[in-house]
């Protein structure tokens, strides 16, 4: 398990504490962060790509690679939809 720490606006971070998947895991809210303990496999397969709708309200924290992963799938799309 992987702790996940993002920070953001309060909405982005209120409807990710619900979310479907990820409100199972939250481990630690306050008013501009929230904590979530998650599966190495899961951080890394679904959680940069629903956690890419959210643009700008948020951003990953910890750990580094999930935030690198993130600028990979951005970097991905953007070489798609240009083609």
């Amino acid at each position: 398990m992987i702790s996940l720490i993002i920070k953001g606006r309060a909405e982005a971070l209120d409807d990710l504490c619900i979310h479907w998947f990820l409100g199972h895991h939250l481990k630690e809210r306050t008013f501009n962060q929230a904590v979530f303990l998650v599966d190495e496999r899961a951080i890394y397969t679904y959680v940069p790509y629903f956690l890419l709708s959210y643009g700008k309200a948020i951003q990953v924290i910890e750990p580094e690679s999930v935030k690198q992963k993130l600028v990979s799938v951005a970097s991905e799309l953007m070489e798609y939809h240009q083609v």
